[in-house]
């Protein structure tokens, strides 16, 4: 399947919403497999900033995700 793309499209206008290669999944759960043992050796208190700092970005956005 490399070379195979999914496209998510608005229904009301046919726009091109995003596109993903099929295949680069498993490449992104193979980084965050190796990225885990780092991530979970922060501190808690780093581990809940670095969300809290993330929510407030979404919070910010939150217009682009609907």
């Amino acid at each position: 399947m490399p070379g195979l793309e999914i496209i998510s499209t608005e229904p009301a206008t046919g726009a091109v919403l995003w596109r993903q290669k099929i295949g680069d999944a498993d490449t992104e759960v193979a980084h965050a497999r190796r990225s885990w043992a780092e991530w979970a050796a922060r501190p808690l208190a780093y581990r809940i900033e670095a969300l809290r700092r993330f929510a407030n970005v979404v919070r910010q956005k939150a217009d682009a995700f609907t």
